[in-house]
């Protein structure tokens, strides 16, 4: 019984180490960063929070997965998953740092605020940006210099913005004093922040759920970007839009470290210089193509009203910005940040883009 045992043994070990010996020949041949043909095929696991529907979706991602294949000669074949299969807008930093996807998210750092991501987080500031561009080029410069050091699982490849959050609801919203008592879904605690200072309840409730949470009552509206509102069929259980910018949610494309780190160097740069760029690229023009005619559309779907406020009514909403501003700073100084030295800089970008902070 000995005996057969090591024979049985010998030959299961001799079996593994000539596949060992195969499998090792070649890796060796297929990953020295050459294109086309012997080349190793790559699959990234690509996960997006956006639904088949939204224009994200349609316009940008998927175009840019055949951008990629295209770019690569096909070396990197992208499995391409929607609606947040793999993971939801709130676990984007845990999911891509540990491995549960390659690249995606995007990651909306106002979700991570009690992280390592919190100095991202000054970018969702009530009343800071007016037009994606903007956002997206304040965001990257400060991203450079103040919180390059906080990606450590993960790496960044670039920023792209969402058009400016404003207010669905139920009901018509024409005055800064109706927002009082109302129960308004925020996404992060920035936004909590600025539904108090406009007198109403905030309610913390993830991308994926906000439909439900309008149709069912559980808030009586929801801070959300106007084209995002469409997309997501909003005006169904919300079908009025009062067009109060109240801030901008930028979103940042994320790759799993280990995976760039096992990357042929000449894929890593392409991903880099062109691929990433390209998301960021097509990601803001269909952002654009979407604000203009977003009143129009809200309208066409089954919005019931789309509502410009009076100037005199924009500025008691501006007007709750500064201590939100001011708090952000305290909380950076509490976490060992320099909050002051951040701000200066973040509103120096600001007025760099030919913009005004709001108070």
């Amino acid at each position: 019984m000995c005996i057969r045992r090591l024979i049985i043994i010998g030959v299961t070990l001799s079996i593994v180490l000539f596949l060992a010996a195969c499998g090792g020949k070649e890796n060796t041949n297929s990953t020295g960063g050459e294109s086309g043909k012997g080349a190793e095929e790559i699959t990234m696991v690509a996960n997006f929070l956006h639904p088949n529907s939204h224009h994200t979706v349609v316009n940008a991602y998927k175009p840019w997965v055949e951008y990629v294949e295209e770019k690569t000669n096909g070396r990197v074949k992208v499995e391409l998953y929607t609606g947040g299969a793999l993971g939801s807008s709130t676990t984007v930093l845990q999911d891509v740092s540990g491995g549960v996807y390659d690249f995606g998210g995007p990651m909306t750092p106002t979700y991570h605020y009690d992280t390592e991501i919190f100095p991202l987080t000054i970018g969702d500031l009530p009343f800071a940006f007016s037009d994606i561009e903007s956002a997206a080029n304040v965001m990257d410069q400060f991203i450079e210099k103040h919180a390059q050091e906080t990606f450590k699982d993960i790496v960044y490849m670039g920023v792209t913005a969402n058009d400016p959050f404003t207010l669905i609801s139920s009901k018509p919203i024409n005055t800064f004093e109706q927002m009082k008592g109302l129960k308004i879904k925020v996404g992060g605690t920035v936004a909590g922040e600025l539904a108090k200072s406009l007198g109403s309840t905030p309610v913390a409730i993830a991308y994926e759920d906000t439909y439900d949470a309008l149709q069912k009552g559980i808030v009586d509206a929801a801070l959300f970007p106007g084209t995002g509102s469409i997309s997501n069929s909003y005006y169904e259980v919300a079908p009025y839009m009062t067009n109060i910018p109240a801030y901008m949610s930028y979103n940042v494309p994320v790759m799993n470290r280990a995976f760039y780190d096992n990357l042929p160097d000449d894929l890593k740069k392409l991903f880099e210089e062109d691929l990433a760029p390209k998301l960021v690229e097509l990601y803001e023009d269909t952002y654009l193509a979407e604000i203009e005619k977003l009143e129009t559309e809200w309208i066409d779907a089954g919005g019931n009203e789309f509502i410009n406020l009076p100037e005199e009514e924009m500025k008691k909403f501006k007007r709750t910005a500064k201590p939100i501003w001011d708090q952000w700073v305290e909380e950076a100084n509490k976490r060992g940040y320099p909050g002051e030295e951040m701000m200066e800089d973040f509103i120096e970008l600001i007025e760099s883009e030919g913009l005004e902070t709001p108070f």
